[in-house]
């Protein structure tokens, strides 16, 4: 289990581990992103689309782990065994190899409030730099 409170990244033999420091709690009836510090991640820019696009990024590394660790041996499969619709797992599943910088703006609300999860299932380039010119994301915490 990360003791950290921030995102970490780690490679792991050939993989990347990507871990971020966060719960689901419902407060007033409604889930909430929770910090580590046990604070309400931006409560004032919490909106369903935050929430929508926080959720498919947990399915991203949910899914993405399940297919690293063998429990699917293909997208196809993950998508049968999952009940998903066809075509619907691999654009989220793209959001696992986002920018670790991108994944935390997500989670924290602070990534560019017009971006929905539309617009981050459409093809996005795999280098992370290339990611925060074409979100026009910058960061200040970047990982090389």
């Amino acid at each position: 289990m990360h003791k950290s409170d921030t995102v970490t990244v780690h490679q792991v033999n050939d993989r990347i581990e990507i871990f971020i420091p966060i719960s689901l709690k419902r407060y007033g009836g409604k889930k909430m992103m929770v910090s580590p510090k046990k604070k309400v991640v931006n409560p004032d820019r919490f909106s369903p689309n935050d929430f929508v696009l926080f959720q498919a990024l947990l399915k991203a590394h949910m899914w993405n782990d399940m297919l690293l660790e063998g429990a699917y041996a293909s997208i196809a499969e993950l998508s049968e065994g999952e009940g998903l619709a066809e075509g619907y797992a691999s654009p989220i599943l793209r959001l696992a190899y986002l920018a670790p910088d991108i994944q935390e703006a997500i989670l924290q609300g602070t990534f560019p409030a017009q971006l929905t999860l539309a617009d981050f299932k459409k093809p996005f380039p795999l280098l992370w730099e290339d990611q925060r010119k074409h979100f026009s994301i910058g960061s200040q915490n970047q990982v090389p």
